[in-house]
């Protein structure tokens, strides 16, 4: 004869356990089932790409751009159009512009807050700061601004003063950092 198999009671746990799986099972083989549907065979579709960082820009070879106002500013005579010079400069790009991307430019120094237009650089020298224009408009500090390789901005640099204090007699120098990259 026959050997009596031994039923045991399952809890609600097994039950569901049991059920779980099951379900899954189903899920995953209705997913690949191919009874009575017509499939279509499409070839793999491969996308490839690179992300590159932004081809590096020098600016004049990578020297310091001086302007030299030298020993001609009267303490009187600064008015914020008094002793305007030019910032000779040159940018190079060593890789083609990235698609999408446009050449900016961008200064960055620590601010005149007596400026209204934020783009004043301030100096060592007590309520004298340096505002530089781009064009004939004020080149704000910290703020990007496309330009064409073929055709960059003349920067121009002036001497400002606040209007709290009165200049004295002395040196003075300031520096910043122009940057150029593409963004």
């Amino acid at each position: 004869g026959e050997v009596p198999v031994a039923r045991r009671r399952m809890s609600n746990r097994q039950i569901l356990a049991r059920s779980s799986v099951l379900g899954v099972a189903v899920w995953v083989s209705g997913l690949v089932s191919t009874d009575a549907i017509a499939v279509n065979v499409i070839d793999v579709v491969l996308i490839k790409g690179a992300i590159v960082e932004a081809p590096p820009c020098i600016i004049s070879n990578g020297n310091i751009i001086e302007v030299n106002f030298g020993d001609r500013i009267g303490v009187n005579t600064v008015d914020g159009s008094n002793y305007r010079l030019r910032l000779n400069y040159q940018v190079r790009c060593d890789m083609a512009q990235p698609s999408g991307a446009s050449l900016t430019l961008m200064l960055i120094g620590k601010p005149a807050l007596f400026d209204v237009d934020d783009a004043s650089i301030l100096t060592n020298k007590d309520g004298l700061a340096i505002k530089v224009y781009q064009g004939s408009q004020p080149m704000t500090l910290g703020k990007r601004f496309k330009v064409e390789m073929s055709k960059l901005p003349v920067l121009e640099a002036v001497p400002i003063k606040d209007s709290n204090v009165t200049l004295t007699a002395g040196t003075f120098d300031v520096g910043a950092t122009l940057l150029a990259e593409y963004y």
